[in-house]
């Protein structure tokens, strides 16, 4: 019994490093061994890779264990939107109301290095969790009908602390492992191979760094969008390739103003002082879709405190995951409403608009038992 269980261990192994990020073709599995084919067949074999190929789905109530993890498997793989032209009508039930509804809708994310198939950094939102409406105080100016951007954080139900704060992300972005300072030259550095830090114009060496980063990050990061409203999941990726323009506005308002203040003697130290106010760099990636801009936090450098910033002159590379979404899934910002249900239907019903824009995979989910 011993051997035939690890002889079935192989060839499950062996069927997931045929399949990393792809289907296993069954004529090439019959080819190579008659049990692998066998095992290809089987929910058994498929529902622990749809586990590991998609966790942000895989940790939703129900979804953990689907009734054909193969056929969802395959769906999921080909679930490439068409080309994407013009809005089609918003998609309506028998009462006129847009579809799908937002109390039933769930983004998940996730993070993975493209050709690994594992991902690691995950979350899931449920999209009736958040409040659209900005709340009226002395200070806002604006209509009480008005609607907030849909900017919330996304909860990581799951970060690879190993991966994200060992070499591997750093790695794979190409990340230097700490940005040398220079106040009273108003110089950064990065280390060469002898570690000797390379000076240089901070406007000229960091706008390098960015591009290096989203061109990096691009290659080699597979970021997936996917929502889900009852047995569909649509993904998001009609995305556009990511430029160091939004980063470098953040370069600019964490690093280069605080270390312009700490050169010209404008900054004096406390232990009150705001940790933000020292120099600290951001690199954040930000891919757009239609209506939407997912924005990832994927690695920042800062230093422990002004102290060991003074004696160090480093600000050392410090690798976290974090994910926030700026989602404009309308124009509203553009209309007036007599309403706040107004505002929130004219939400609701751009976001059914660009979901009726991609092809939803469907599937059974297993029943949770009584």
């Amino acid at each position: 019994m011993a051997s035939a269980s690890a002889k079935t261990n192989a060839n499950y192994i062996a069927l997931e490093l045929a399949a990393p990020f792809v289907c296993p073709r069954i004529g090439a599995l019959a080819a190579t061994c008659k049990e692998l084919r066998t095992a290809s067949l089987s929910t058994i074999t498929w529902t622990p890779f749809f586990r590991r190929r998609w966790p942000c789905l895989a940790t939703l109530e129900h979804f953990a264990a689907p009734t054909d993890a193969r056929a969802l498997v395959k769906g999921l793989l080909r679930a490439v939107p068409p080309p994407y032209f013009a809005s089609p009508p918003c998609p309506r039930d028998s009462s006129g109301r847009a579809l799908p509804l937002r109390g039933e809708v769930i983004l998940a994310v996730q993070l993975s290095i493209r050709g690994s198939g594992c991902a690691f950094a995950h979350g899931t939102r449920r999209l009736s969790e958040l409040d659209l409406h900005r709340p009226r105080t002395q200070f806002d100016i604006r209509d009480e009908n008005d609607v907030k951007d849909w900017m919330f954080d996304m909860p990581m139900d799951h970060i690879d602390e190993d991966f994200v704060n060992g070499p591997g992300l750093a790695a794979a972005l190409s990340l230097p492992e700490k940005i040398a300072v220079s106040p009273e030259r108003f110089l950064v550095g990065t280390p060469s191979a002898d570690n000797v830090p390379v000076w240089g114009e901070p406007d000229e060496v960091i706008p390098n760094l960015l591009e290096t980063f989203c061109r990096q990050a691009d290659a080699n990061l597979l970021p997936e969008i996917y929502v889900v409203a009852g047995d569909n999941i649509w993904l998001l990726n009609r995305e556009d390739k990511s430029d160091a323009s939004d980063s470098f506005e953040y370069y600019h308002d964490h690093f280069q103003g605080p270390l312009h203040a700490w050169h010209t003697g404008h900054y004096t130290p406390s232990s009150d002082d705001d940790p933000f106010a020292l120099p600290w760099f951001p690199l954040v990636w930000h891919k757009h879709f239609p209506w939407m801009t997912a924005r990832w936090t994927l690695g920042s450098y800062g230093g422990d405190g002004f102290a060991d910033m003074m004696e160090s002159m480093s600000v050392k590379y410090d690798g976290y995951v974090c994910l926030e979404f700026c989602a404009w899934w309308s124009n509203s910002y553009q209309r007036d409403f007599d309403d706040a249900a107004a505002a929130d239907a004219a939400e609701h019903e751009c976001l059914c608009q660009l979901l009726a824009t991609t092809r939803p995979v469907r599937f059974p989910r297993r029943q949770q038992a009584a």
